[in-house]
């Protein structure tokens, strides 16, 4: 006879998933204009992170030059708000700020490789657009939005996110769809979506596969507000 018992989830990794839905249409075309005029006008084919292949931006997007982008000031001001609630909600200390952006467009073929942001408190994504189309915007607002297990499909594109500890599950199988069965959990970009994470959660995109599309993504990194005040950068 088993006796009482509790499983405790030990260690869990908090992921917020902020859907701004179709209120945000007017604000994701601004920024996929700017970024798109920024990719045409810079004298620079972007800078080599994480990305193989692709166009990520360098500074033009990042503490101290954003702002010269309306349409980026008021994105920072919408992701602060949702930090404050992510904060709030999980138990860790407020007062963080959006430090850097930074652009990213991949095309066919192109992909990130797996990585962390280490160097920052906490990091996220946001999704102006599906993707761009023979140089139209193509959007897919969504009410239904969430992480599912698993790496996705083969038409790429994926953001994934992979369990820290998933080179040390080697063991214990957990193939019955219970809440410890996922080492991956992705999704795809859906206009006006907001994701926030760990500055430790390892992360990729795939490459797109069967489509001549570009998808646009918009990152970024966090820190304490009286951090960068002081002038700790």
């Amino acid at each position: 006879m088993v006796p009482n018992n509790r499983t405790f989830p030990c260690f869990p990794i908090p992921v917020g998933l902020y859907n701004f839905g179709k209120e945000s249409h007017e604000l994701n075309v601004r920024l996929v204009n700017d970024i798109c005029d920024e990719m045409e006008h810079l004298e620079t084919e972007g800078i080599s992170r994480s990305n193989i292949g692709g166009w990520h931006s360098d500074a033009m997007l990042d503490r101290d030059s954003m702002l010269q982008h309306g349409s980026f000031k008021i994105l920072k001001e919408r992701i602060e708000e949702c930090i404050d609630h992510f904060c709030t909600s999980n138990g860790y200390y407020g007062n963080v700020t959006v430090d850097h952006f930074w652009a990213n467009v991949n095309s066919k073929n192109n992909y990130n490789l797996m990585h962390h942001h280490g160097e920052s408190l906490m990091t996220g994504v946001y999704y102006p657009v599906k993707s761009i189309r023979d140089n139209q915007f193509l959007f897919n607002y969504s009410e239904n939005v969430s992480l599912d297990g698993g790496i996705g499909e083969d038409s790429g594109g994926a953001l994934i996110f992979q369990d820290p500890n998933f080179s040390l599950k080697t063991k214990l199988n957990t193939d019955k769809g219970g809440p410890f069965s996922h080492s991956h959990y992705y999704i795809y970009p859906v206009s006006g979506v907001l994701l926030l994470f760990p500055n430790y959660l390892l992360h990729t995109v795939t490459p797109f596969f069967d489509t001549d599309d570009k998808r646009v993504s918009i990152s970024f990194s966090c820190e304490y507000t009286d951090y960068i005040k002081n002038g700790n950068y």
